[in-house]
């Protein structure tokens, strides 16, 4: 029998377990909690803990409010607060230690989101799928796909895996048409963030200020979180962020300009191979390159598919978890 324990905040050893676990990620640590915080959510821990008291999983989840007396008219207030008004979000979660325990994990995952009356979004890590499937009568189980790059492999084959036409030649047409590339550190920071929410602007998106994306950079960035930055002329161009944490990178944030686009420069090709030397060269397994829809229903989900299958990693399916 499983039980369940939640908490606002994490015990000891929360961090080593989840780096130790094969399966960690920066959206599962104590500093993900730290981050949800500044952003005005509230972090909760949830342990589960067999007969024997032993934690066999783990899962952080941010809690934020969806309506509140302020942003409603009074006559709306009456009608809104009567709905689900709290929102429960996670990644790469839970973190599940003995995977024979799974299915009582999530049904008392089930339970407990459900008596708190939440509006569910939560999302599995690729590698880690069992269990969920008990949900089905009480949640929408949303099927979701990622490419993951064997970076164990020799590095020629890697280069080789990379689709010929969409890949290898504008990683060369990138560097032959002058782009530069370099690691995001400090001091270029600032140029990343820049690129990213005029990106953002365009988008009809909210700018983010230095501020609060350093403290977020500062915080993370122990853990292994990383990026490369791409100019032409010293112009900055592109940028991708990633975390490297337990042997696998995920991309986190991109930034891209108009001139990338509007020259063909091919800066993301470019970063993308970089990533996959650098993680082969420093050891790590895997390269996630984030969600797709396996499915694709329109035209911009069809070009993001087909431009993550590229690289030559394999498919992995995995599932989100939503309120009905």
């Amino acid at each position: 029998m499983i039980k369940i324990s939640v908490n606002d905040k994490p015990d000891l050893m929360w961090n080593d377990r989840l780096f130790n676990s094969g399966y960690g990620s920066k959206n599962q640590s104590i500093e993900e909690g730290k981050s949800a915080q500044n952003n005005n959510k509230t972090p909760q821990f949830i342990t589960f803990v067999n007969d024997s008291e032993k934690i066999v999983g783990q899962l952080l989840v941010s809690i934020s409010g969806r309506f509140t007396k302020k942003n409603l008219s009074k006559k709306l207030v009456g009608k809104f607060l009567k709905l689900k008004s709290v929102v429960c979000t996670w990644e790469y979660g839970p973190v599940i230690f003995d995977s024979s325990y799974s299915e009582e994990i999530y049904e008392k995952l089930g339970d407990y989101l459900i008596s708190k009356n939440y509006i569910v979004s939560g999302w599995q890590n690729p590698l880690q799928t069992d269990g969920i499937s008990i949900l089905k009568s009480k949640f929408q189980i949303i099927l979701w796909s990622t490419f993951m790059i064997d970076l164990s492999q020799p590095l020629d084959i890697l280069f080789q895996n990379i689709d010929k036409k969409s890949g290898r030649k504008n990683i060369k047409r990138s560097k032959e048409r002058g782009v530069n590339i370099e690691l995001i550190t400090d001091e270029n920071l600032i140029d990343f963030l820049t690129l990213r929410n005029n990106m953002r602007k365009k988008q009809g998106l909210p700018a983010r200020a230095f501020e609060d994306f350093s403290y977020w950079w500062n915080l993370m960035q122990p853990l292994g979180l990383s990026g490369f930055l791409t100019r032409k002329n010293n112009e900055p161009i592109g940028g991708l962020l990633f975390s490297h944490i337990d042997n696998q990178i995920i991309e986190i944030a991109v930034a891209r300009s108009e001139i990338d686009t509007d020259e063909k420069l091919y800066s993301q090709d470019l970063i993308k191979w970089n990533i996959i030397e650098w993680g082969h060269n420093n050891g790590l397994k895997y390269y996630n390159l984030a969600g797709v829809n396996p499915n694709p229903i329109n035209s911009k989900e069809l070009g993001i598919f087909n431009y993550k299958k590229k690289w030559g990693g394999t498919k992995y399916d995995y599932f989100g978890l939503k309120s009905l």
